[in-house]
């Protein structure tokens, strides 16, 4: 069981710490710099930052002991990973940056081009519209010259991340619009979890989880000041900003989040989207208390 360390104590190997780079991360590591310089000084390297779908690469090499993983990347990897549950980015409902576009009913869809930046993403939507719509698309990757999206653009497209609010097809061009986390809790009745920290097995990560939980915690009660910072650098409007930060994403990884890993590693497994199942290994954590914010 991990247990909680004093906040001044140092390790004596830093993890190497990855995560993504879209605003939807901040919350869980905004201030990792401070943080870092408490636990351990100058010896602690830098966050690195990608999108999602290079995090695993970096964590299988070596590059990083501790990345925040799509979470179909687990069942994924050629190591096994241990998941790490101090916060991860998930949804109840509605995401704003996780959408289906198209220009023909859902039941009429045969060719799926997708923004291949996150792996769970492209699992969950093939799984949504099979299981809501019973068609099973060819999967096509999405260049970037195909994002500016006008008449002659694919018909159906899958978007994630802050450029769903910078490049959004329009309405007029693309009457079908579907939220992929709406859709999950409609077919599923669960949460969904996009990411969440992974480590390889063998590596010390020492009271890192926990630090990073209570940065989390400290995180989410200034989303209107981490709003405002990030939001204009990439192209959002602030108050959405902070509407998306403090609603429509979940940042705790809890008993109904890992029933919905489960749930969905079965509906990928239904549909070949991994080869085999792996049991799921999570770290026995022991979150630190929350203080009361009144």
């Amino acid at each position: 069981m991990l247990r909680r360390s004093p906040s001044d104590a140092p390790l004596a190997a830093p993890p190497r710490i990855a995560a993504v780079s879209f605003l939807n991360t901040k919350p869980l590591v905004h201030g990792f710099d401070d943080l870092a310089r408490e636990a351990g000084g100058p010896r602690v390297p830098k966050l690195q930052l990608h999108v999602p779908s290079r995090l695993l690469a970096s964590l299988e090499s070596g590059k990083a002991d501790l990345a925040l993983c799509p979470v179909i990347d687990y069942f994924r990897s050629e190591r096994p990973l241990t998941l790490v549950p101090c916060g991860g980015i998930g949804c109840q409902g509605p995401t704003l940056t996780v959408m289906l576009y198209s220009r023909k009913p859902w039941r009429d869809v045969t060719d799926l081009y997708a923004d291949t930046d996150s792996h769970t993403s492209v699992a969950l939507a093939q799984i949504i519209l099979h299981g809501l719509f019973q068609c099973r698309p060819k999967l096509h990757r999405l260049t970037r010259s195909q994002v500016h999206f006008d008449h002659a653009g694919p018909p159906t497209v899958l978007l994630i991340g802050d450029k769903v609010v910078t490049h959004a097809p329009p309405r007029r061009l693309y009457p079908h619009q579907l939220d992929l986390g709406q859709a999950w809790l409609e077919l599923t009745g669960l949460p969904f979890l996009f990411a969440v920290w992974m480590a390889r097995p063998e590596v010390d990560l020492g009271d890192w989880p926990l630090r990073l939980d209570g940065l989390k915690q400290r995180n989410l009660r200034r989303v209107p000041e981490i709003a405002s910072e990030y939001a204009p650098k990439l192209g959002w409007p602030v108050n959405l900003a902070e509407q998306y930060l403090g609603h429509s994403m979940r940042y705790d990884v809890g008993p109904a989040q890992k029933q919905a890993v489960e749930t969905f590693a079965q509906r990928c497994l239904a549909l070949n989207l991994i080869d085999q199942p792996r049991p799921l290994s999570w770290m026995a954590y022991v979150p630190p208390s929350i203080p009361s914010l009144s």
